[in-house]
């Protein structure tokens, strides 16, 4: 049942309205004004009966799992037969030097960050702690490194530069963490909200039996799935319906709300790390096989023989079903915006870079009207895949120190110099990283496309439960109006609405600001 109690005021009001409507049913009058006896002697008893009210709001709400919170939740989640999911390790890719071509005792050392986390070298195979590294001929390596302290503190973005304990024989001191299909997210224990909405999940559609609720779940057990997308079964090579069980559709956790920063001395939160997409990794969709055919963990470590236990029943042929990873989904965004201020915007367009001396001094075609204290946006250049390098969204932002002529000083360093000769300039009018964030987070809540069956979806979760599908150009235009000091906003770009095709996950390549005139 519902109930919600009555503020003191309230109780005193009515109590006070009644109690004159008596006395004028006798022909009286009662004065119930501020200071009264009557209005005092009420609005004492008023605080003693909202106090009773709030109790028994409390108890109703008790019963309810839509209110539920704390051990409340984790009762409900009890009777329920599951439990909060408990904080998990993130997993990060360290390259290191030594040696050349050699095999050298790790010694049980440890990498450290300038934060103060503890990284662990393991075997990815079965997470035991890692003995020895092998070197190639350069003296390179890479080790896989499962963070001391659980949860999304130990998501370290690429090019993050960690510390060995003690550096085992021949090795430089530090490493640095790379991008790598081998990393996983490190997770939070659940929250609340989180929880109470997968209990309420469950009570629309149980997982059991087989049923397509029950192989979400199971996926979600696994360490870094951040959630997972149930299809009836895909051809993996043509990622078109055919006849079978289920296709597994996982997605990488979503970045903490307030990670989407790009920080004052160059560093980014784990929401702007170019290494980052709802994508997931290959390893991770590994895993996850893995340990549904019961031959692995959920941390993806390897199990003895005599512990290995299929989870799908044996009826259910293993080439019907399969954890498949998504298709990223390029899409560049333009938003044009007036602010306030429009002398903000110190040009309109785009300036290049005629050429790089380091990584705080550069050319530009033309320094005319850039002072101190002025914020530009460079972009940088794609990888091999498509994929703008440095930051999401491709633009870094940085601040003019001092400017001579066409040359300009850079408050703080670019992170590279590589492939920035000729790279576009923008002006920032102060509301980049604001909308930037807005958007980013907003591509990072979608699940897996979908492909409509006539009056439904045949995803699961269904659109209706709230993972998005379709990009709308009408939610960012929201978010730029939303912006401290912009008084209009246009998007220019994805001029329509779109819909994302089966088997994809989208991906902010390139996120403009350019000048509404």
């Amino acid at each position: 049942m519902t109930f919600t109690a009555d503020s003191a005021a309230t109780i005193r009001d009515r109590a006070l309205a009644n109690w004159r409507a008596r006395y004028l049913a006798r022909g009286e009058d009662l004065d119930i004004t501020e200071g009264s006896d009557a209005y005092n002697e009420v609005d004492a008893l008023a605080l003693e009966f909202e106090g009773i009210g709030l109790g028994a709001q409390e108890a109703a709400h008790r019963v309810l799992l839509r209110f539920a919170v704390g051990q409340d939740l984790d009762d409900f989640a009890d009777d329920d037969g599951t439990a909060r999911q408990p904080a998990s390790s993130a997993r990060r890719v360290v390259s290191v030097s030594g040696p050349v071509s050699s095999t050298v005792p790790v010694g049980g050392a440890t990498f450290g960050s300038a934060g103060g986390l503890r990284f662990q070298p393991i075997d990815p195979a079965t997470g035991a702690v890692l003995t020895s590294i092998e070197t190639d001929g350069a003296g390179a390596a890479t080790v896989v490194c499962r963070c001391t302290t659980t949860g999304v503190i130990g998501n370290l973005v690429t090019g993050t530069i960690l510390t060995w304990s003690t550096a085992p024989a021949g090795f430089a001191a530090t490493g640095t963490i790379v991008s790598s299909g081998s990393s996983r997210e490190g997770e939070d224990a659940e929250s609340d909200d989180s929880l109470r909405a997968r209990l309420l999940e469950r009570r629309k559609e149980r997982p059991a039996s087989g049923n397509r609720a029950d192989w979400r779940a199971k996926a979600l057990e696994v360490g870094g799935v951040g959630d997972c997308f149930v299809h009836p079964c895909l051809d993996p090579a043509t990622l078109r319906y055919e006849l079978g069980c289920a296709t597994l559709v996982p997605v990488n956790p979503r970045p903490a709300a307030n990670s989407y920063v790009q920080n004052a001395d160059g560093t980014l939160g784990a929401g702007l790390d170019p290494a980052y997409s709802r994508r997931p990794s290959q390893d991770l969709c590994t895993t996850i096989n893995r340990f549904i055919d019961g031959t692995h963990d959920a941390d993806g470590n390897a199990l003895a023989e005599a512990l290995q236990q299929q989870w799908y029943p044996a009826t259910i042929r293993r080439e019907d079903w399969g954890a498949v990873r998504p298709e990223a989904w390029l899409v560049d965004v333009t938003i044009q915006v007036r602010v306030a201020d429009d002398s903000k915007f110190v040009f309109v367009g785009e300036r290049t870079i005629t050429s790089v001396t380091d990584a705080t001094h550069i050319t530009l075609n033309s320094g005319a009207g850039l002072g101190t204290g002025d914020s530009l946006a460079v972009l940088y250049p794609t990888d091999g895949t498509g994929l703008r390098t440095a930051i999401r969204g491709g633009w870094w932002l940085c601040t003019v120190a001092s400017r001579s002529g066409n040359n300009i000083t850079l408050a703080t360093p670019l992170p590279s110099t590589v492939g920035l000769a000729g790279a576009p300039v923008r002006s920032d009018p102060g509301v980049w990283a604001e909308i930037r964030a807005s958007v980013c987070a907003y591509f990072d809540s979608f699940g897996s496309g979908d492909v409509s069956i006539p009056g439904r979806s045949s995803r699961f979760p269904p659109t209706s439960w709230g993972a998005n599908d379709t990009i709308v150009p009408a939610r960012m235009l929201t978010f730029a109006l939303d912006a401290s000091t912009v008084i209009d906003a246009a998007v220019v770009a994805p001029t329509s609405r779109q819909v994302m095709q089966v088997g994809y996950v989208p991906v902010v390549n390139t996120l403009t600001i350019d000048r509404l005139t």
